[in-house]
């Protein structure tokens, strides 16, 4: 997915900013693009081009917003995903979802292959580019307007809710996610540390710095947000509780329409998107081959075929997700 929204960011005009294409339907409505609101029935004057179907001679046309779906959502749900009516229609791996997949299965081969040597190299660029485009992002968001409001959100505690068993859950789920406890791929890879390593002392500095990254991408996010609800007269809340895939691409991509410069925001942010996703895939796709090869020692000189025939057995098991 942010494979695709990265080479689709190399446009003058963002193509989910606007309505007027392909996969949009009547529903389509640019959040924001209302000049008038006359009520509760949403009823509004709506001058922006893209959702114009007959002119009226003043060069506006009335519209209802009730039902209406952002343009965000149309490019995610009906280009991306070509969601299905039911989950009983499954269809078939669509063509660009499957050539981008498998495009990302060979960047994970090629930088795999030649295991910790490879990996470690590239993993350099996937774990420093991350902390420069937040910091870009966070700089940049910092000057627009309701950025306040969304870091205020974002930094004032909520007391209440510390006793919900929920937020507990929901953090600590993310603290064995994000640190890849218990995937397998902390055990691989300690094969390659010296017998004497100072293990704590470098445990504790990657802990330190995760949840420090995690703090630090906060900001990014939020003012990010709180930009794009005062942007829409929204309230900060209703777009914050987005989260997971509607987050980074339904609700992020909708702020940086409205950024200028907008395509080298949206180019920057995916790639970001794109290398920590490689990354974290890395490990994953390493822990097979290197059990095959603790457990096969002399698979250990043929650790290229390994790596091939593994990525292409990844590749098969996840075209099911380029489908409708």
């Amino acid at each position: 997915w942010a494979l695709f929204y990265f080479i689709l960011s190399f446009r003058k005009t963002l193509l989910w900013s606007d309505c007027g294409h392909w996969w949009n339907t009547d529903k389509c409505f640019v959040p924001g693009a209302q000049e008038n609101t006359l009520g509760g029935n949403n009823t509004g004057l709506n001058c922006t081009m893209a959702l114009i179907g007959n002119l009226s001679d003043d060069g506006c046309q009335e519209v209802n917003t009730t039902g209406k779906v952002a343009a965000t959502e149309e490019f995610f749900y009906r280009l991306l995903l070509n969601k299905s009516a039911s989950f009983d229609e499954f269809g078939v791996p669509g063509t660009y979802m499957s050539v981008l997949l498998l495009g990302s299965w060979i960047i994970i081969c090629l930088c795999i292959f030649r295991g910790v040597q490879s990996s470690g190299k590239v993993a350099y660029f996937t774990a420093i580019f991350p902390y420069i485009v937040l910091l870009i992002l966070i700089i940049f968001t910092a000057t627009l307007e309701g950025a306040g409001k969304g870091i205020r959100f974002y930094i004032v505690p909520r007391w209440e809710l510390i006793g919900d068993f929920q937020i507990w859950q929901a953090a600590a789920s993310q603290v064995f996610f994000s640190l890849s406890i218990s995937f397998g791929s902390l055990i691989a890879y300690s094969a390659a540390n010296d017998f004497h390593n100072k293990f704590f002392q470098q445990m504790c500095i990657v802990v330190l710095c995760d949840c420090f990254t995690g703090v630090f991408a906060g900001f990014a996010v939020f003012a990010t947000v709180g930009f794009l609800a005062t942007s829409l007269g929204e309230d900060v809340e209703t777009y914050a509780r987005s989260s997971g895939p509607s987050l980074a691409f339904i609700t992020y991509p909708q702020a940086l329409a409205k950024m200028p410069a907008s395509p080298f925001f949206s180019v920057i942010f995916f790639l970001m998107l794109l290398a920590l996703g490689l990354g974290s895939q890395f490990a994953s796709t390493d822990v097979p081959i290197t059990a095959l090869m603790e457990f096969f020692p002399s698979y250990a000189k043929r650790r290229t075929f390994l790596v091939i025939i593994t990525c292409t057995l990844f590749y098969l098991f996840s075209l099911p997700f380029a489908c409708p």
